[in-house]
């Protein structure tokens, strides 16, 4: 469907401009859209992280668009490192990484900062994203996240979402932009990774175990 040349921002005005109707249809492989999320919108960014010698050549994009003739929810372009990788593979529910989340109408993209969800409660997410808020500086991103809409949310990304930037139908960047935002939300990343917001997160899941939350 789409020449390997397709930048980042083609792809994901494909996925506003088509992914509603494709998602009509029953999930599989030789849709457009699970190719442009599962494959093409992955490869585009590491390829462009590399070509700017950003630093972060060793980020692995994942994108999950659905299985078993089923789409997820919300599909979603995680944006991992080393840190996220559970018995030597990358694992989504570990951790806390950047995140492309897209929702179900596919109207709406979301750069986000988000809690690897695992078993967590809503609950507990939320408590644990008000804790990295508290000591964490997110610039321009935005943390206030009643306005997302991510429609039916059973596995509570929203809950999970510490902070983010909003791309919907006439608001996604040019390519330059669009790895500007993820540089500077990978920057943040980094610096959230240490003092002091690994400690108030250690002495929060401490408590939840104290008090068998």
């Amino acid at each position: 469907m789409f020449e390997e040349s397709k930048s980042i921002h083609e792809l994901f005005a494909y996925v506003v401009a088509n992914g509603k109707q494709d998602r009509d249809t029953i999930w599989n492989r030789n849709i457009p859209l699970m190719q442009v999320i599962n494959h093409k919108l992955p490869t585009a960014i590491e390829m462009a992280l590399n070509s700017r010698n950003t630093g972060y050549c060793g980020i692995k994009a994942i994108g999950k668009s659905g299985s078993s003739g089923r789409w997820n929810n919300t599909t979603y372009i995680g944006i991992l490192d080393e840190s996220n990788k559970k018995n030597g593979k990358y694992d989504l529910s570990i951790g806390i990484y950047p995140i492309y989340l897209i929702s179900p109408d596919c109207e709406k993209i979301y750069l986000a900062y988000i809690l690897g969800i695992g078993s967590k409660s809503e609950r507990n997410l939320q408590r644990m994203g008000e804790i990295i808020r508290k000591n964490c500086s997110f610039s321009r991103f935005r943390t206030d996240t009643k306005e997302i809409d991510l429609g039916k949310d059973p596995h509570h990304y929203k809950a999970a979402i510490i902070a983010y930037l909003e791309y919907g139908t006439q608001k996604i960047p040019d390519d330059f932009t669009l790895i500007d935002d993820l540089i500077e939300l990978l920057s943040i990343h980094q610096k959230a990774k240490g003092e002091p917001y690994s400690l108030a997160i250690e002495d929060y899941r401490n408590k939840m175990v104290r008090f068998g939350l």
